[in-house]
């Protein structure tokens, strides 16, 4: 049973909560702050702040919205660029640029579906972000190892990148497991069952 106004996981059958003291739902109506009743027991309060999209987990929300805008602003820019240029430099200039276009249309794609997965509090949201991380982080590793083999791409810029990922990788981890926040709005833990990351350190711990 979670709390519905923090979203603390309690033992079945407790009446209140072991971090916030507030009532447990028991079927009853429980006055809260708002004066509403929360529901039946187990559920999460709609009247909780926490059950509405806010935090930092609207800031990582619509901040996929604003990344695709900006996304879809330098390729139109990219595009204008190319167009100028292809006159004096030849086709394969402009293939390459379309080329360098293209490779965005994966990164519009998962910020619009990890918005409306956190939108519509789809719990499988974890899950792919982790599949899509990881999978962009063995590609860099892949660069990698092909510039230091034939040294025609910088190892250390793909380095660089892969470094900055895995830290912003670790922050949004931990911010989706420790926060209160995203456990009370996807209502429980049934989105940490599903990760990649945690069930993996989860058997190494066994």
């Amino acid at each position: 049973m979670f709390c519905p106004h923090c979203g603390t996981k309690n033992l079945e059958g407790a009446k209140f909560c072991a971090s916030c003291g507030k009532p447990l739902s028991t079927g009853d109506t429980v006055p809260n702050n708002s004066g509403t009743a929360p529901g039946s027991a187990g559920a999460y309060s709609p009247s909780s702040a926490y059950y509405n999209l806010g935090g930092w987990l609207a800031v990582i929300a619509y901040g996929m919205l604003i990344a695709v805008i900006l996304i879809v602003i330098g390729a139109v820019m990219g595009g204008f660029a190319l167009l100028k240029y292809a006159r004096y430099m030849g086709i394969g200039l402009f293939l390459l640029g379309l080329f360098d276009i293209a490779i965005y249309i994966p990164v519009v794609y998962f910020c619009l579906k990890m918005f409306r997965m956190i939108k519509e509090k789809d719990y499988m949201f974890l899950r792919f972000y982790e599949m899509t991380m990881l999978t962009l982080g063995g590609i860099h590793i892949v660069l990698m190892v092909i510039g230091a083999a034939f040294g025609f791409l910088s190892p250390g810029e793909h380095f660089k990148s892969l470094l900055e990922a895995v830290i912003i990788f670790a922050i949004w981890l931990t911010y989706f497991k420790n926060s209160v926040r995203v456990r009370t709005y996807f209502g429980g833990e049934k989105y940490l069952e599903h990760s990649i990351v945690f069930n993996l350190i989860k058997q190494y711990r066994h």
